[in-house]
């Protein structure tokens, strides 16, 4: 479990410092297209002098087996902008894989598409 936690620590640095290699590091190897859209998100946010951030408030294991687990993550979305602030709660589910004995997630799309509801 605790190496579960040092994953998902790792996962939201990365997306708070808007660091698209932090994140790799922990997710699940793809075709490459998830880092692009990462940086393309975070340049987009940079560009607009758009802050944002998400901080997690909680961590629910729904599931774990030798190489599988789902967590529950109660997490707050802030924003700030030109346009203003605004912060919004809301809880997602992660799957995560067991890789070469260390744990990597494995559908990071659904942090994303939370995340992306603050913008």
């Amino acid at each position: 479990v605790q190496s579960i936690r040092k994953t998902l620590t790792e996962f939201y640095r990365g997306f708070n410092e808007y660091s698209a290699d932090r994140m790799e590091q922990v997710v699940v190897s793809s075709v490459g297209k998830g880092k692009k859209n990462l940086q393309n998100m975070f340049s987009q946010l940079k560009s607009a002098r758009v802050d944002m951030s998400i901080e997690v408030r909680g961590i629910e294991l729904v599931s774990l087996s030798e190489h599988n687990a789902l967590v529950r993550i109660e997490q707050s979305t802030k924003v700030s902008g030109r346009r203003g602030k605004a912060k919004m709660q809301h809880s997602v589910s992660i799957g995560l894989v067991k890789n070469r004995g260390s744990w990597k997630i494995s559908d990071s799309d659904m942090v994303m598409q939370a995340a992306s509801l603050g913008r």
